[in-house]
């Protein structure tokens, strides 16, 4: 009794024997163009619009591997031409889903957050930290989890005058990369050393060795910890010690990062308020204009994050204005605060 998977059997094995008499391979004459020319849609989780490539830092110069553009969060689809259905297949299988992609960015993002703190603690001018899952560009080439940490354009003026930042990748670790202030491209970058995921306090070492001997800090060779695409369960395992204590308040790393930033500076300021016991007067002579603009950034501070020490200088700084020397110890409240908040428990 034929069935009908019997009947297509044997009329795909009569289409072969008829191929192989004409001296052609099945599939030969018709897969190939389709293959080539088919465009196929694949979801690429949640990249970032723009992200430092340090995968990519190792490679050859004349490639743009860092980008400037801040990570934003989103969810976009990027049109694929793939050649061959093998490597299609293949390539679909190494990637995570939608939800692991967004918790590897999660995780990647709180261990950057730790690595910040303890920049921040260190006096250095962190500004933001990114994040992103596995994902795929507009050339549909595949991309690792990654993170990093940006600086002060002041900062980046001094080593280089280009772009300068910390970025990390889920294959090498933390790398620290500047770039050529003329052309823009990537002119070099040092690699710690330190393993997949050294502790923060090794990373904030290793900037600070960057800053004083950038040549003789880490090394210029990209190290490889990790195969791309491949143990994702170990990688968030591995990230998990560094997810917040109170997940409820920092449950996005923007969040916890935002509070680290505010806090770290409430402190530098307070630190630099009380540093000496009887600071001497300095003759700082400053146009009218050059004030109200302080007092603007002041109180743009005050608006962005609330704080007594932000309103108490400004109201200092301005009932100086036009006033003798002598008005310093009348309008020293940010100094009385900041004495306050030190001897407080």
């Amino acid at each position: 009794m034929s069935t009908l998977a019997n009947i297509d059997f044997r009329m795909a094995r009569e289409k072969v024997v008829e191929l192989e008499r004409h001296g052609r391979s099945p599939g030969a004459a018709e897969a190939q163009p389709r293959e080539q020319c088919e465009p196929r849609r694949v979801q690429v989780g949640t990249p970032p619009v723009a992200v430092p490539r340090g995968r990519e830092a190792g490679r050859a110069a004349a490639r743009r591997p860092l980008r400037r553009t801040p990570i934003r969060p989103c969810r976009i689809y990027g049109d694929v031409t793939v050649q061959s259905r093998q490597r299609r297949e293949s390539s679909v299988a190494s990637e995570p889903s939608p939800q692991m992609s967004a918790e590897l960015s999660r995780r990647a993002g709180h261990y950057a957050a730790a690595v910040a703190e303890c920049l921040l603690e260190a006096d250095l001018p962190v500004t933001s930290i990114q994040s992103c899952g596995p994902w795929r560009d507009t050339d549909g080439e595949y991309l690792d989890v990654e993170a990093a940490i940006s600086f002060t354009q002041a900062f980046q003026d001094q080593h280089g005058g280009g772009d300068c930042g910390l970025h990390w990748t889920g294959t090498s670790g933390w790398c620290l990369y500047t770039t050529d202030k003329e052309d823009r491209y990537l002119s070099g970058i040092r690699w710690p050393e330190a393993g997949l995921l050294p502790e923060p306090r090794l990373v904030a070492a290793f900037v600070d060795a960057f800053r004083l001997d950038p040549a003789k800090s880490g090394s210029s060779e990209q190290p490889s910890y990790r195969q791309e695409g491949q143990d994702f369960p170990m990688l968030l395992d591995s990230l998990a010690p560094y997810l917040p204590a109170q997940p409820c308040l920092f449950e996005e790393p923007q969040i916890r990062f935002a509070d680290l930033h505010r806090r770290a500076y409430e402190n530098r300021v307070r630190r630099a308020l009380v540093s000496r016991a009887s600071d001497p007067l300095t003759h700082l002579y400053l146009r009218q204009g050059e004030l109200t603009a302080l007092l603007h950034l002041l109180e743009y501070a005050e608006s962005s994050n609330p704080s007594a020490l932000n309103r108490l200088l400004a109201a200092d700084l301005g009932a100086r204005a036009g006033r003798p020397p002598e008005a310093a110890e009348t309008h020293k409240g940010a100094l009385q605060e900041a004495n306050h908040r030190r001897q407080a428990p």
